[in-house]
C-alpha cells in the first residue's frame, strides 16, 4: 500500500506490475516534493489523479538546477520502458558522484509484463 500520488502511470493499467521502474517513479515523487513541498501530480479525486499522473506533463521547477530538472524529468518518465534506468540513474550527472554499483536482482513478473503487455524482450 502506499500513497496513490507516488504511483507510476503503468500501475493504474489493468496488466500493471510493480518494478524498479515503478520504485524509480516514486522517487522521482520524492525528490519532487522535497524541491517543491508537494507532489509532482495532484488532483482533488482519485480518478482525476490517475488522469494526471498517466497524461499531464511534469512541470520543470525554475527555482532548481537545470540538471536537476532533467533528473526529475528521467526519474517522472510515463513509460516504464523509456524511464531511467538503475545503471543510467547511479550515473546521472545530477550526482556529485557515481552512486556505487549494486547488481539489481530479476523481475520475473516485469519481464512477464513487458513480454505479455508490450511485446518486448528483456535482455
Amino acid at each position: 500500500s502506499g500513497t496513490p500520488y507516488y504511483m507510476a502511470p503503468e500501475l493504474f493499467a489493468d496488466e500493471g506490475v510493480h518494478s524498479f521502474q515503478s520504485d524509480i517513479w516514486a522517487l522521482g515523487c520524492v525528490l519532487y516534493e522535497m524541491a517543491t513541498g508537494k507532489p509532482p501530480f495532484a488532483a482533488s479525486s482519485l480518478q482525476e489523479l490517475i488522469q494526471e499522473i498517466q497524461e499531464s506533463p511534469l512541470q520543470t521547477i525554475d527555482s532548481c538546477s537545470v540538471m536537476f530538472n532533467d533528473l526529475l524529468a528521467r526519474l517522472l518518465e510515463k513509460d516504464p520502458v523509456k524511464r531511467i534506468s538503475w545503471e543510467h540513474l547511479r550515473k546521472h550527472p545530477f550526482w556529485t558522484k557515481e552512486i556505487n554499483l549494486r547488481k539489481l536482482p530479476r523481475q520475473p513478473a516485469f519481464e512477464q509484463y513487458l513480454k505479455k503487455a508490450r511485446g518486448i524482450q528483456p535482455d
